[in-house]
């Protein structure tokens, strides 16, 4: 995702933090009820058929009516009003590999963001698409200008632009795919169909880790499904 500011006149709104959790644990109302970031506002937006990413790199999405862009519409910092721009849909994929034969040592994670030129083309997209929501009239008065980074900012050179993206890219908190799901004959992967470890008896993945893409929506729905799946599965073997 990227961070994307503009700039505001005002600050965020106060509140007594005590009171608040107070309210939240006797009635699960007032403003810790919602996501303090950005509340229960979240835009969402599929690029045209005809877009000329599309068209050069394939639709990555999960269907035809599936999102590529998710907007989580801003939150108030002093000043300024920072908004995220997600790309639910990206092409890079990163790896996981052992360090060493020592099963205590780390594992050597590279999540191997950008690597693929869609990524950055598509949230280049994804921050026009926000500026263009924060032109409405409903922002008069409150927003004093977009801040950055600008895909279309010509006072910057490709170089100069590029290295403002990657300074304000940061990861969303949804990975998955580290023990991705594979047919049972494929090499790639770690666990088959059912779930299970391949090569090992007895073992199985039930996590974010066994989705083998990214899915076009925040994970924890999806991980929901597969948990039940595996209920179904797991159950069928002892019956």
């Amino acid at each position: 995702m990227v961070i994307a500011v503009w700039g505001m006149n005002g600050t965020a709104p106060q509140y007594d933090q005590d009171a608040a959790l107070k309210q939240w644990m006797k009635d699960r109302t007032g403003p810790m009820s919602e996501w303090y970031q950005t509340g229960k506002q979240i835009l969402w937006s599929r690029f045209p058929e005809n877009s000329p990413l599309l068209a050069q790199h394939g639709d990555p999405a999960s269907g035809p009516l599936a999102p590529h862009i998710e907007l989580p519409l801003g939150f108030p910092i002093e000043n300024a009003n920072v908004g995220l721009v997600v790309l639910l849909t990206p092409h890079s994929r990163g790896t996981v590999k052992l360090a060493s034969s020592n099963p205590f040592d780390d594992p050597l994670v590279d999540p191997n963001y950008l690597s693929h030129p869609f990524d950055m083309q598509a949230l280049n997209e994804g921050i026009r698409i926000a500026k263009r929501w924060y032109t409405g009239p409903a922002w008069d008065g409150l927003l004093t200008g977009f801040l950055g980074p600008d895909p279309d900012n010509s006072t910057q050179s490709p170089t100069e632009y590029e290295n403002a993206f990657k300074a304000s890219v940061d990861q969303f908190g949804h990975p998955v795919g580290t023990a991705a799901m594979s047919s049972p004959a494929s090499k790639e992967g770690v666990v088959d169909h059912t779930l299970k470890v391949k090569g090992v008896d007895g073992l199985r993945v039930v996590d974010a880790s066994a989705i083998p893409y990214v899915p076009t929506a925040h994970t924890q729905a999806s991980v929901y499904i597969l948990a039940e799946r595996a209920a179904d599965i797991i159950k069928s073997t002892w019956t």
